[in-house]
């Protein structure tokens, strides 16, 4: 979807990583435009099933970046605005999550990942502010 032409298979790779004896991180990012919680699921089930290739994991939602060009959403807020760094949107398209239940998607499925791998992730990422 993202269209990266990177398509390696990721369990070779991942194997031939850990033979070498070089360590692992897997990116998640969740609701890029013309992905959806079945794409989300996938992900994470895979990830679940080969927890022994993998030595780190960092799940995020997608979210609509200043200065980006991005086909399939539609912008909410007010490009106008100088000091926004990332933007609400909408789905330009039915196969599109909007911005709210992506946030929500990639939070519970963090929290699922947490419960059963809290290994793969960083300290830093779960932090969380004394003012909440």
């Amino acid at each position: 979807m993202l269209t990266k032409s990177d398509n390696a298979d990721p369990i070779r790779l991942l194997s031939e990583l850990k033979n070498a004896g070089i360590k692992s991180h897997v990116f998640c990012m969740f609701g890029f435009p013309g992905t959806g919680v079945k794409e989300a699921f996938n992900t994470v089930e895979f990830a679940l099933k080969h927890a022994d290739l993998i030595d780190t994991l960092d799940i995020f939602p997608f979210y609509y970046a200043r200065h980006t060009k991005v086909e399939g959403v539609k912008i909410l807020d007010n490009p106008d605005f100088t000091w926004n760094v990332e933007y609400r949107y909408e789905p330009a398209s039915p196969d599109t999550l909007p911005s709210s239940e992506v946030n929500i998607l990639a939070e519970q499925l963090g929290k699922l990942v947490w419960s059963e791998h809290p290994q793969w992730f960083h300290p830093v990422y779960r932090m969380y502010s004394p003012w909440n």
